[in-house]
């Protein structure tokens, strides 16, 4: 039986873009190991990390971003600590405690962004398609959609199978995007620059 023990939530705004703030979020993980990142929602900027795992109580940490406008976002952050016995004594940093820590960390990795590189970090923003590959592709096989398939862009692939490049058209437009490293995989991410 679960029983929760302690909840808290704090609002904070920023004034840095969304995509600044997320980038930073992401980076938690790697720059603190206390903090494993369980799932992240990229469309409605949500993130959910699990603290110090411990076998009685599990404490979770959610972050949500929200845009006020375009250089200034709001940010929620809420932890909750769950006990997994009923006599389960309360964790020993209170969660209020534990939500200014996690503001702490989030200002440093917005005021030093290069502390934690993208590399290094278990959330990429890197497709794992190789430019080169992939406009070898385009290039040879593009009017059939090889290039899409290849980056599961399996609707837009079929498209240029069925119409021979969208009648060279569409083909066209997918040789231009990789000309200025603008195409995307299926995943939406950016592929990476290397052969």
């Amino acid at each position: 039986m679960l029983n929760q023990i302690q909840n808290s939530k704090r609002e904070i705004l920023i004034k840095h873009s969304i995509v600044f703030i997320s980038n930073a979020i992401k980076k938690i993980a790697v720059y603190n190991k206390n903090y494993i990142l369980v799932s992240t929602d990229e469309i409605f900027h949500h993130y959910k990390f699990q603290i110090s795992p411990d076998f009685d109580i599990k404490t979770m940490l959610f972050i949500k971003l929200d845009r006020i406008h375009h250089e200034k976002s709001k940010i929620q952050i809420e932890i909750q600590q769950v006990a997994t016995t009923e006599n389960q004594i309360l964790s020993e940093i209170p969660v209020d405690m534990q939500i200014s820590n996690i503001i702490e960390v989030i200002n440093y990795l917005l005021a030093n962004p290069d502390a934690v590189k993208f590399s290094d970090s278990i959330v990429s923003d890197h497709s794992e398609y190789k430019l080169g590959k992939v406009a070898l592709l385009a290039l040879f096989f593009g009017l059939l959609g090889v290039h899409r398939l290849y980056t599961k862009n399996y609707f837009y692939g079929i498209i240029l199978l069925t119409t021979l490049g969208g009648f060279t058209i569409l083909w066209s437009i997918d040789l231009i995007l990789l000309g200025l490293n603008i195409y995307r995989d299926g995943k939406g991410k950016k592929l990476q620059q290397t052969f």
